[in-house]
């Protein structure tokens, strides 16, 4: 079938039992179009609802604008310049889906394509919803509610922006992204997730194995504390972050799951209510320098060092003074980690509060004298004046812990303050 021209006052409706090949068509009511093999069209117009059917084929057109919704179902492809739906956008390809702007002015858009899913411009007064079963590459998508991206290949985006949440899932790839906006997010990849700019309100969720991302907390005072759950894909443990947030009022992690994790933020307090890092941790604050080292215990110019054996630990950090259950293995003069609940040697709750690291390191970081001691690692004199952390005379060989096993923190016992 092929068509110039159609005009109705009233609705339309067109089936072909092959193809369909149409130049415009404009109807005041709604407009039905069905065809077994391709779907061809220049522009559609309708005052009430479009609905596109090729069972057998594709559909390609130029424009679709239509007071009510649009419906289009297509087994294998759907290729469309511009399409705008007064009310629901609804899309489903069999196999890709391509378009350069899709706009649904006061509802909802769903779009599903069993291979990859690319368009350019998404706008809706309501909710998003994209499935690809490969690839999602979008441009600009700006959603009045919720925006759901999921992916089973790599996830790519410029700009997202959402008036609620934003959830974005690759089930096989990776997710990488220019911006990204919402008063909460949830992003999850099976390998890794990118985000160069995540301006958010009060959450933040990331997993993945690889995580790079620059966070900036939207919300102003008296807001809550910047909030985050960063892991693993499906809750596993991620292997490498790098996270730079901008959060003054504060930030908190309900949970942080990693093997290694820098974290750089401009909040003074920062509280890991759950922490497992099986090799390293530096958080930097613009009050301290803080790392948690579980691959060497070699000092390091940091204000707070810890080590935690068994990965688990919690940290309360405000300005200066530190709150933790790991193991306190250096602080710099003038930091405090007053309130440290101590442990044993198999790291059990030992109740009596204790002021800082282990006693033997406390006495040799506090030692003044100006003599050398032979195999200690310090050599030349030392000023009798200063203790002797603060003259970064320690070595690269002073090693903690105990020669053969265990951890020369706190001897096994509890410490008693008196």
């Amino acid at each position: 079938m092929q068509l110039k021209q159609v005009t109705s006052a009233a609705t339309l409706g067109l089936v072909s039992g092959s193809a369909m090949t149409l130049g415009t068509t404009d109807s005041g009511g709604d407009q039905t179009l069905d065809a077994v093999n391709d779907l061809k069209f220049k522009q559609l117009t309708s005052g009430a609802d479009v609905t596109g059917t090729s069972t057998a084929g594709g559909i390609r057109g130029g424009s679709i604008d239509a007071a009510g919704n649009v419906t289009l179902n297509a087994f294998k492809e759907i290729v469309f310049d511009t399409i705008t739906a007064g009310q629901n956008a609804n899309l489903l390809a069999g196999t890709s889906l391509t378009g350069a702007k899709l706009t649904a002015t006061q509802g909802n858009i769903n779009a599903t394509a069993g291979t990859d899913l690319a368009i350019q411009k998404i706008t809706a007064g309501g909710s998003v919803d994209l499935k690809a079963g490969s690839s999602l590459t979008l441009g600009t998508v700006t959603v009045g509610k919720d925006l759901g991206l999921i992916g089973v290949s790599d996830i790519k985006f410029i700009d997202l922006a959402a008036g609620d949440g934003i959830t974005v899932q690759s089930t096989g790839g990776s997710v990488t992204g220019t911006r990204l906006t919402a008063p909460h997010a949830n992003l999850s990849a099976d390998k890794a997730i990118t985000v160069q700019d995540a301006e958010i309100a009060s959450r933040l969720n990331l997993a993945a194995a690889d995580i790079d991302a620059h966070v900036t907390q939207t919300a102003t005072p008296p807001a809550d504390p910047f909030a985050m759950i960063v892991t693993g894909y499906k809750n596993g443990r991620a292997q490498k972050l790098r996270l730079s947030i901008d959060a003054p009022i504060g930030l908190i992690f309900n949970r942080l799951v990693a093997a290694r994790a820098q974290v750089d933020t401009t909040a003074n307090k920062v509280n890991i209510q759950a922490g497992n890092i099986s090799q390293i941790l530096s958080l930097n604050t613009p009050s301290t320098s803080l790392l948690l080292d579980n691959v060497t215990p070699k000092l390091s110019n940091v204000d707070f060092q810890l080590t935690q054996p068994t990965y688990n630990f919690y940290l309360r950090e405000d300005h200066r003074q530190i709150m933790t259950n790991a193991f306190v293995t250096h602080y710099r003069r003038g930091y405090q980690t007053n309130q440290v609940s101590n442990y044993t040697s198999p790291h059990r709750y030992g109740r009596t509060p204790y002021g800082g690291e282990s006693a033997v390191r406390h006495t040799f970081r506090t030692l003044r004298s100006s003599l050398n001691y032979p195999g200690s690692g310090v050599s030349g004199v030392i000023n009798s004046n200063e203790p002797l952390a603060d003259q970064r005379i320690w070595a690269d060989s002073m090693l903690l812990g105990a020669p053969t096993s265990g951890v020369a923190l706190n001897l096994g016992q509890p410490s008693t303050q008196k």
